[in-house]
C-alpha cells in the first residue's frame, strides 16, 4: 500500500506518522482477532494514541524472594504508608510497605530513583489487594494534605483526580503541572498539564474536583524525618475516591444493582454463592435460579437461562426456523389472497449504488447485455438500469426517460416483442392509500409523461400531439419487462425482471 501521512496526536504533542506504521504500532495492543479497521480508523483521522513504556523486569513484577537478601538498613520503612506508580496506566494508587530486598542486579551508585533496593508493597484498593516489586522511584509517601486553592501557584505540581474518558466523572490520581488558575462565577478553575510518565502527558487539563487536590509528599531519608512525620508514615487514614468499578450503583455496599451483582435480584449479599456466566459474564445466585441449585456445577462452562440454547428451538438438517408470533400475524399469512406481497423486497433499501454511467445516463450501461435478468426490481436498480424501486418510468420532465418497466399495470398496454404501446402515468384515482385502480380520467402531459415524450424527436404539441418524421434519431430508452406482464404478454419472463 503506498505510504500516506496520517495526523497522530500523542499525549505529547502533534507528531506525524505514516499510517502503516501506526497499523503496526497499534495492533500489539489489539486482544482477540480484531483489526485497526474494525474500530473505524481512516486515513488522516485524529486519535489519540498512548505510549506504552517498557517496565524492567528488575523493578516491577516478580521477584525469587527466597534467594533475595534482605535488607536491615531499612528495616523500619517496612509498614509505611506509600504511593506506588501503576506502570500501566501512570496513575499513583495507596499501598504499604510489605518487605525490602537488596537488587542483585545492582551494580551502580545510589541515584533518586535506585537506592539499589526493591520493595514488596501492596496496593490497597477498595475490593482488590494486588502485591508487586517496584523500585525507589516509583514509591514516595503517601499524600495527605488537601491543598487549598488559595494555596495553589503556577508551577506547582500536585496530585489531583482524573478521568481519561469521561472528564468529569470520578477517576484516578495523576501528577500535575499547574498552568492557569482563576476563578469563574465563583467556580474555582485549575488547568495545566497531566503526566502519566515522564515522556507522556497531556496539555491543557481541566480538573473537575479542584477541592480535592492533595500535595505531593517529598522523599526523605530516615533520619531527616521528625517523630511526628515518621508517626505519619504509619497513620492510616481514609482512602482517597477513586474511579468506580461499577458505574450504575457507583460501589455502593447496600445499594441492588444487576450490572455488578445478581442479574436476577440484584443483590449483593453471598459472593461467594454466585455463579458467572461464560457467554454475557452476568452473575446469577445459584438461589434465584430457576430451578435452583444447590452447589456450583462441576461442569467447565455455565450458562444462564438467558445464552442456553433450547434445545426445543434448534433447527436441525432439512427443518425450518420456527415463526415468531408478529410474523404469523402478518396481513401475507392471514389473508386468503395468493397475491405475490414481493417477499419484503419492495420496501428494501440499496446495498450499492451504480457508478458506471451517472443517474441521468441515456441508452445501455456498460457490462449489461441484453437478456440480462434480475429476480427483484432492486437488483435491476443496484445495476443501473432502472433506478427507482417502484415507479415505471424513470426521467426529468426537462431532459426526457432513462427507463421503463412494463408491467401490464394499464388496460391499453400491448407488447408485440419489438414494439409496443406504453400508456404512461397517472389517470387512477388512487386516494385511500391505494395501490392501484382502474384508468378514470385522462392522463396529462406533465412530469414523467412529458419526460418520455422529450425522448421522441418530435416537437411536443400539448394540443394536437405530433409524430416523429424519424423516430432513430430520437433519445434511446432502456426497457424491462417485468414478470407481471406475463397476463397479457408472451414476451414476458416466467420469473423476475429481464
Amino acid at each position: 500500500m503506498p505510504h500516506t501521512s496520517a495526523k497522530v496526536r500523542g499525549r505529547s504533542g502533534t507528531l506525524s506518522k505514516g499510517i502503516s506504521s501506526l497499523r503496526m504500532s497499534i495492533q500489539l495492543e489489539l486482544e482477540g482477532s480484531y483489526q485497526l479497521c474494525d474500530f473505524n480508523i481512516n486515513l488522516n483521522d485524529v486519535v489519540q494514541v498512548m505510549e506504552k513504556q517498557v517496565v524492567d523486569p528488575s523493578s516491577s513484577g516478580t521477584l525469587n524472594t527466597d534467594s533475595a537478601e534482605e535488607t536491615s538498613k531499612s528495616e523500619d520503612k517496612v509498614g509505611d504508608l506509600v504511593d506506588v506508580k501503576e506502570t500501566d496506566r501512570g496513575s499513583w494508587v495507596e499501598a504499604s510497605i510489605l518487605n525490602i530486598y537488596k537488587d542483585p542486579q545492582y551494580l551502580l551508585e545510589e541515584t533518586p530513583n535506585n537506592d539499589g533496593r526493591i520493595y514488596c508493597v501492596r496496593r490497597l484498593i477498595v475490593d482488590e489487594i494486588v502485591d508487586c516489586f517496584v523500585s525507589l522511584g516509583e514509591i514516595r509517601p503517601r499524600a495527605r494534605i488537601v491543598l487549598q486553592f488559595e494555596d495553589l501557584h503556577v508551577g506547582d505540581i500536585v496530585m489531583v483526580n482524573y478521568n481519561e474518558e469521561d472528564p468529569k466523572a470520578r477517576g484516578h490520581w495523576y501528577d500535575l503541572t499547574v498552568q492557569h488558575l482563576d476563578t469563574v462565577k465563583r467556580k474555582k478553575v485549575v488547568s495545566g498539564t497531566l503526566h502519566f510518565t515522564r515522556e507522556s502527558y497531556l496539555n491543557n487539563i481541566t480538573i473537575t474536583f479542584s477541592d480535592e487536590i492533595m500535595r505531593i509528599e517529598e522523599n526523605k531519608l530516615r533520619e531527616e524525618m521528625t517523630e511526628e512525620e515518621k508517626e505519619l508514615m504509619h497513620t492510616h487514614i481514609d482512602f482517597r475516591p477513586r474511579a468506580p468499578i461499577c458505574s450504575k450503583c457507583c460501589d455502593h455496599p447496600r445499594r441492588r444493582c444487576r450490572a455488578c451483582s445478581c442479574y436476577l435480584c440484584g443483590g449483593k449479599d453471598d459472593p461467594e454463592k454466585q455463579i458467572l456466566c461464560d457467554e454475557c459474564d452476568q452473575a446469577y445466585h445459584l438461589g434465584c435460579l430457576d430451578p435452583p441449585l444447590v452447589n456450583l456445577p462441576e461442569m467447565d462452562e455455565w450458562y444462564c437461562p438467558e445464552c442456553k440454547n433450547d434445545e426445543n428451538e434448534i433447527v436441525r438438517a432439512g427443518g425450518k426456523l420456527k415463526e415468531s408470533k408478529r410474523k404469523s400475524m402478518a396481513a401475507s399469512k392471514t389473508t386468503s389472497s395468493k397475491r405475490d406481497w414481493g417477499k419484503g423486497m419492495a420496501c428494501v433499501g440499496r446495498t450499492k449504488v451504480c457508478t458506471i454511467v451517472p443517474p441521468d445516463h441515456f441508452g445501455p450501461v456498460p457490462g449489461v447485455e441484453v437478456g440480462t435478468s434480475w429476480m427483484f426490481r432492486m437488483q435491476a436498480s443496484e445495476a443501473g438500469i432502472h433506478r427507482p424501486h417502484v415507479a415505471g418510468i424513470h426521467g426529468r420532465e426537462d431532459r426526457g426517460a432513462f427507463s421503463i418497466v412494463l408491467s401490464g399495470g394499464y388496460e391499453d398496454d400491448v407488447d408485440n416483442g419489438d414494439e409496443f404501446w406504453y400508456t404512461g402515468s397517472g389517470g387512477r384515482d388512487l386516494s385511500g392509500n391505494k395501490r392501484t385502480a382502474a384508468q378514470s380520467s385522462d392522463q396529462k402531459l406533465t412530469r414523467m409523461n412529458r419526460a418520455l415524450a422529450l425522448n421522441c424527436n418530435a416537437p411536443i404539441n400539448e394540443q394536437k400531439g405530433s409524430e416523429s418524421k424519424d423516430w432513430k434519431k430520437g433519445k434511446p430508452v432502456r426497457v424491462i419487462r417485468s414478470s407481471k406482464l406475463a397476463k397479457h404478454s408472451t414476451y414476458a419472463p416466467s420469473k423476475g425482471n429481464r
